[in-house]
């Protein structure tokens, strides 16, 4: 939110000019810090700006009064005419694993699963 502001330090440093264009503003008009806000950053600033066209040097020093577009987007496209070949590689073939388990007794026929109880 605080970007939207543009509060850069070229503003901080012109806030000196701020509250010294509302303390003229209290003084010679009578406005309050609201009021002077209103006039000079919300819905009265035009007409203030008409009406008051002498004191367009200090409103011009005020702090967030110039709009910088730092934000450039630019698009850009290329057309090629002529054809990129991109070699082409080959796939990774997974390679079976050669490890097995050899049982250290080997039995050529395995037992049945019905067994007959054994005494411990």
């Amino acid at each position: 939110m605080v970007q939207s502001f543009n509060a850069d330090m070229d503003n901080v440093l012109r806030f000196s000019n701020f509250l010294e264009h509302a303390r003229f503003h209290a003084d010679s008009h009578g406005d309050s810090f609201f009021g002077f806000i209103e006039k000079h950053y919300g819905g009265q600033k035009e007409l203030h700006f008409q009406e008051h066209i002498e004191e367009h040097e200090k409103h011009e020093k005020l702090p967030f009064k110039e709009h910088h577009h730092s934000c450039l987007q630019m698009a850009v496209s290329f057309v090629l005419n002529t054809a990129v070949e991109m070699p082409l590689i080959e796939p990774f073939l997974e390679i079976p694993l050669n490890f097995y388990y050899k049982e250290p007794i080997s039995l050529f026929e395995k037992s049945s699963v019905f067994q007959p109880p054994k005494q411990a």
